[in-house]
């Protein structure tokens, strides 16, 4: 069975500079509807290999979006409390908030690229103006776990070796960066939006 695997890992294609420029697309995107907040941070993990991992009638199947639902709960980037629905689109299917409701999104791509977006918001009175590096530590941490238990689901066959990686802060202009929850410093001095690293890492 692992000669078999090595096998079929060999002989998928690998192209990391297509990866980081979907990793970059991905996380720098404004189609998203996410918390409702201000602080908000994505991070964006797109497989070296070319290859499709979700076929054409995969996203109409409601088991699937359920699976992948448990799999960001399991993980902890969707709280148990917060209501999710898979939809299905052209290129995959994205997790979204409950109409009305706030919460994290996703976009797990038939490429088996993963986008999550959650918040990184501090506490205090200015907690939708501060990013908290706990916070943001903690998303990224999270994220990461929830991405590994959605590919366990979606690639089957273990095709995905390596994967780019790209995490981004939307409006990091108006935020400010650590400090109390009482007090700001603005980081006026970032650009509109922050996405790191850039090139994406593998």
């Amino acid at each position: 069975m692992g000669t078999a695997l090595a096998s079929l890992r060999s002989a998928v294609a690998e192209d990391a500079p297509a990866a980081g420029e979907r990793a970059l697309a991905l996380v720098a995107t404004e189609d998203h509807r996410g918390w409702g907040v201000s602080v908000a941070v994505r991070i964006a993990l797109a497989p070296l290999c070319r290859t499709t991992l979700l076929d054409p009638l995969a996203p109409e199947q409601p088991s699937l979006g359920d699976d992948l639902i448990s799999a960001l709960r399991a993980g902890g980037s969707i709280p148990q409390i917060v209501g999710v629905e898979a939809e299905a689109t052209s290129d995959g299917i994205r997790l979204v908030p409950f109409s009305q409701q706030s919460g994290p999104t996703a976009i797990i791509g038939s490429d088996g690229s993963i986008l999550i977006e959650g918040s990184a918001a501090g506490g205090g009175r200015f907690a939708g103006m501060r990013i908290a590096p706990d916070a943001l530590a903690e998303f990224l941490f999270v994220a990461g776990r929830s991405a590994q238990l959605v590919r366990e689901r979606i690639d089957i066959r273990g095709e995905v070796g390596q994967v780019a990686v790209a995490a981004c802060i939307p409006d990091a202009q108006h935020l400010a960066y650590g400090g109390s929850g009482n007090s700001l410093s603005m980081a006026g001095s970032l650009p509109g939006t922050v996405i790191v690293p850039d090139p994406p890492r593998r």
